[in-house]
């Protein structure tokens, strides 16, 4: 049982993990490991993972050189937050504790 979960943590949840922190696709990681320990053995999959994370922010760089874009800007992935659905409170009541307030009539100042 140890074994399995062994294997499919490093063959799944390491490359998500680090692809995530290295702004790189698990693929790509998963890539450079097998690479990396092809090549150098331990030291290869030490070093796999930064080592293509830098060949990324380098060929970003030379891209938006070529382009004429600031190769600085950060690209941040845009979130979508949904919009807070507005509750219909009873006449009167106050938004923040529900207490009962008169309303306010029409060209009435108000202060809070």
């Amino acid at each position: 049982m140890y074994v399995i979960i062994q294997q499919s943590e490093s063959l799944f949840l390491v490359p998500r993990v680090m692809g995530n922190n290295l702004e790189l696709h698990p693929f790509v990681v998963l890539l450079a490991l097998i690479s990396g320990a092809a090549v150098a053995g331990i030291l290869g999959l030490i070093l796999a993972s930064p080592v293509v994370a830098s060949m990324r922010l380098f060929l970003v760089y030379i891209w938006a050189k070529l382009v004429d874009a600031d190769p600085f800007a950060r690209q941040t992935p845009v979130r979508v937050v949904p919009d807070i659905i507005p509750v219909a409170l009873p006449q009167g009541a106050s938004p923040a504790l529900g207490d009962p307030q008169p309303p306010a009539q029409q060209g009435e100042i108000v202060k809070e």
